[in-house]
């Protein structure tokens, strides 16, 4: 438990009020905390805007170090300096924290003299809140399965959003265990792809994981297509048509296969090597 020291000294800015922060509010940083008004519920969005804000003014060591005791009347420069310097920042940031809750709120908070003050008394409570939150954040992520006729494109992008929201709730997810959970979501169609990925024990970021995905599922489409068009062109064969995935040990590649029952008539070579090359073979 740190020890908070008394500020009975500590002065409070006469042009930091709590309307004239809101009117500032006008670049894009500062409207995170117009947009987002603290009401209980919205506590993990709202504490990570306020974050975003004094990271992007260098102030946000005022939520996690402790105050300076307040120097003497015959301190040393340095002391009364180091005090004046953390003065500022704090006064600022407990300004951007009260102007950016309800009302209810802030009459409970404008008294404390510290900005990392009011931000244990809000963790206490809706922390418990945020837990909760946390859980079934976590929840949706483990039973997320991409949806039958969705792009992967649209899928990923749902999947990072949930990441992105459990992240909020200050559960850590790293992006190798993203990217794990991202192939596990995927359908059948995607066998080949992720069974590809852990036989090659290949490390995909999240941003290179989507563009492979993405050739992945166009390359699909084509090999589809181009089945189905062999189906439309020989209305009167009595051969059957399908479409398969062979496996080449040898060279660790693909074969997409448009076949009949006596021949291959096209086949689609979709190369996994680690040089992420695709190419068309006849």
């Amino acid at each position: 438990m740190r020890k908070i020291v008394e500020l009975k000294e500590l002065r409070r800015p006469a042009n930091l009020k709590h309307e004239q922060v809101i009117m500032s509010m006008g670049n894009p940083i500062m409207s995170l905390l117009a947009n987002n008004t603290l009401a209980g519920e919205n506590f993990p969005k709202w504490k990570s805007n306020i974050n975003i804000v004094l990271v992007s003014e260098n102030n946000r060591f005022v939520l996690t170090e402790e105050c300076p005791p307040i120097p003497s009347a015959n301190a040393a420069r340095a002391i009364r300096e180091q005090y004046d310097r953390w003065i500022a920042p704090n006064n600022k940031a407990k300004a951007y924290m009260l102007a950016s809750m309800s009302d209810a709120l802030r009459s409970k908070m404008e008294l404390k003299e510290c900005a990392f003050e009011i931000m244990e008394s809000l963790q206490e409570m809706f922390g418990q809140q945020s837990e909760q939150a946390c859980h079934e954040a976590t929840r949706k992520y483990t039973n997320a399965r991409m949806i039958l006729g969705t792009h992967v494109r649209d899928h990923v992008m749902q999947m990072t959003n949930i990441f992105s929201e459990v992240e909020m709730h200050g559960a850590v997810i790293d992006e190798g265990t993203q990217v794990s959970i991202i192939l596990k979501s995927l359908p059948s169609d995607f066998i080949p792809f992720t069974s590809n990925y852990i036989m090659n024990k290949l490390n995909y970021g999240m941003t290179q994981l989507l563009n492979e995905l993405q050739t992945f599922e166009a390359i699909s489409r084509l090999v589809k297509n181009k089945a189905e068009a062999n189906i439309v062109d020989k209305p009167n064969s009595s051969k059957d048509i399908g479409f398969c995935v062979l496996w080449n040990w040898m060279f660790f590649d693909y074969l997409w296969c448009c076949i009949d029952s006596t021949s291959f008539c096209d086949v689609l070579l979709y190369n996994v090597s680690n040089t992420g090359d695709y190419g068309l073979k006849v």
